[in-house]
């Protein structure tokens, strides 16, 4: 039996994960029905362009630029395979978390001849599915981004400051508010609602799935992270400014950009949810009157 070509394409659409064929000059040559699916972009947008489009990978912090320092061509021969933690642009403007895995690809004499990669979704992730279908019993679903609703965050509050007090279990709260919602709301029907999508899938795909998010008003959000402390806090609530800061909703005229502030608080034995919630709210405002993308730190 001769294995050509159209074979070896139809077995690598049939995994789930991304996969794409990369030259020496970091053109991409090949680019699989998995990668479309998580990516939103079709093979005919994505052959032909450069690997290292800024646009479409982001290291998982501030340094930006992924290729500079983990490009698998930089690597000495022989060193192990690369991996990293990644965000792939999705076609509709949102950052998806990935795990990236390049493996360099030689003739039939050893010479270099390209780069195949392999990426993949936040799997745990999808571990969520039976949660969510409970919620949606218990009427504690947000219909429009599929998180949680008020009385969710409520229930899941009162339960981590009972904890915290009773066991010394450490957790933190983000409360998120979207910048300028007023104004992108009246760009056009459903322009709101589309951003609002945008805002919740990037705070939930980018949270541990012991974390619990949940939309509280409009434009607002909360999430509360377990077992952390003021550093760690602040560095997540960071990681969700900068992604917010490269989002964008996509329009015919360009894209929209976004951005939102957050008011960062760990929680203290003397909180009650009246106190965490009044005040939090209140200091996002104030926050937002000042700058976008801001972030703000309190500690009880």
């Amino acid at each position: 039996m001769r294995l050509n070509r159209k074979f070896f394409e139809n077995l690598l659409n049939t995994f789930p994960d991304g996969v794409f064929f990369t030259d020496l000059n970091k053109k991409i040559l090949y680019w699989s029905e998995g990668a479309e699916r998580l990516s939103g972009r079709p093979a005919k947008e994505m052959v032909g362009k450069s690997c290292d489009d800024r646009q479409l990978w982001l290291c998982d912090d501030r340094s930006g630029d992924p290729c500079q320092a983990r490009c698998p061509f930089s690597l000495p021969a022989g060193s192990p395979p690369p991996e990293a933690d990644l965000f792939l642009t999705h076609k509709d403007g949102r950052w998806v978390p990935v795990r990236v895995r390049a493996v360099p690809v030689q003739d039939a004499k050893g010479r270099p001849i390209g780069v195949a990669e392999f990426f993949q979704d936040n799997i745990q992730k999808l571990l969520h599915l039976k949660e969510l279908d409970q919620l949606r019993e218990a009427a504690l679903l947000d219909s429009l981004t599929g998180l949680g609703n008020r009385q969710f965050i409520l229930k899941h509050l009162i339960a981590n400051l009972e904890r915290m007090k009773r066991y010394w279990w450490p957790f933190g709260i983000l409360f998120i508010g979207i910048d300028d919602f007023a104004r992108l709301n009246a760009l056009g029907p459903g322009v709101g609602d589309h951003v609002i999508r945008m805002v919740a899938r990037v705070i939930n795909d980018n949270t541990r799935i012991f974390d619990s998010i949940g939309r509280w008003g409009e434009d607002k959000f909360v999430a509360l992270i377990e077992n952390v402390a003021e550093q760690q806090l602040t560095a997540i609530a960071n990681k969700f400014l900068f992604l917010a800061e490269h989002s964008s909703l996509p329009t015919p005229g360009g894209g929209i950009p976004i951005s939102v502030s957050i008011l960062a608080r760990i929680p203290g034995p003397e909180d009650t949810v009246d106190t965490l919630i009044d005040s939090s709210w209140s200091g996002l405002k104030d926050l937002q009157g000042t700058a976008s993308n801001a972030l703000s730190v309190v500690k009880s």
